[in-house]
């Protein structure tokens, strides 16, 4: 039986220079815990295979320490550059510029194949490979893209306009963007947006896990006015505006009140996301 074990812990960089010691203890500690339980539940914590990893600002990288280990059983474990979470790559400045780059040459890589057998099926058939080699890539944790710079969004968005160009099995010439309309799909940075929204109505109507739902304020107006039943959120503060964009606190529930009120009132998840649907659509 394989487990998966995580654990995340946040402490301010002030702390990692002058009480390290203090930082690694607990997380060893957490470690050891996990550990024991695993051993007396007749299970075994590969210590060779476990990674740490130190997500911080780039700016801040002066602040962490060259050689910082933690002791997992017998082993020495250091600080990785990336990690695998869930099929995503994590990067130490939380950039995903490492999983773009996985998500881009994988689905390059399946269109290169796909165009080998193109002139043997037809446009359905060539489509309905595409939603499901190139676009599933493209949407997987595409939430964790809201934010990004638009030169990471553009590279993604080559991708589906080589997808869009092969469905229909034209030149590179051709005008991507009236393809994809026609195939209706939304945009990369349409996509993303979609995705982060569907999560949030999720998480109001009581549908999404908790942890999300504690994410997000509901505005209470300081006295009974009619934008009380409108649905809208308190968008969340951050000190950084250039990271607190890419939080969902924050960038959610500027997105969520950007919306028509009929969209935010919409009744069932179904028909929430056929008019959030056609609103983005109607945004290109």
């Amino acid at each position: 039986m394989l487990m998966t074990v995580k654990f995340y812990m946040s402490f301010k960089c002030e702390s990692l220079g002058s009480e390290l010691n203090q930082v690694k203890a607990r997380l060893e500690e957490c470690v050891s815990m996990v550990k024991n339980w695993m051993t007396s539940n007749l299970l075994k914590l590969n210590d060779k295979k476990t990674e740490m990893l130190i997500v911080h600002s780039s700016k801040l990288s002066h602040c962490i320490p060259e050689n910082t280990n933690i002791r997992v059983g017998s082993s020495s474990v250091g600080t990785a550059e990336s990690v695998r979470n869930l099929g995503t790559m994590f990067d130490c400045n939380f950039t995903m510029e490492k999983n773009i780059n996985r998500v881009i040459k994988t689905s390059f890589g399946n269109i290169k194949k796909i165009y080998k057998m193109r002139k043997y099926i037809t446009i359905d058939a060539t489509k309905l490979l595409a939603i499901n080699l190139i676009l599933s890539h493209l949407d997987y944790t595409n939430s964790l893209y809201q934010g990004l710079p638009k030169s990471c969004i553009k590279r993604l968005q080559r991708v589906q306009n080589a997808a869009a160009r092969m469905v229909f099995n034209v030149s590179r010439d051709s005008d991507a963007s009236e393809l994809i309309a026609k195939l209706h799909w939304l945009p990369v940075n349409r996509r993303i947006e979609y995705k982060v929204l569907v999560l949030i109505y999720k998480a109001i109507t009581g549908q999404a896990p908790k942890y999300i739902s504690n994410m997000l304020i509901p505005y209470r107006p300081p006295r009974p006015l009619r934008s009380e039943e409108q649905r809208k959120l308190v968008p969340g503060k951050g000190i950084n505006v250039r990271i607190s964009r890419r939080r969902f606190s924050c960038a959610g529930p500027e997105l969520w009140n950007a919306l028509p009120l009929q969209i935010r009132l919409a009744q069932t998840v179904s028909s929430f996301k056929k008019q959030l649907k056609t609103h983005l659509f109607r945004l290109q």
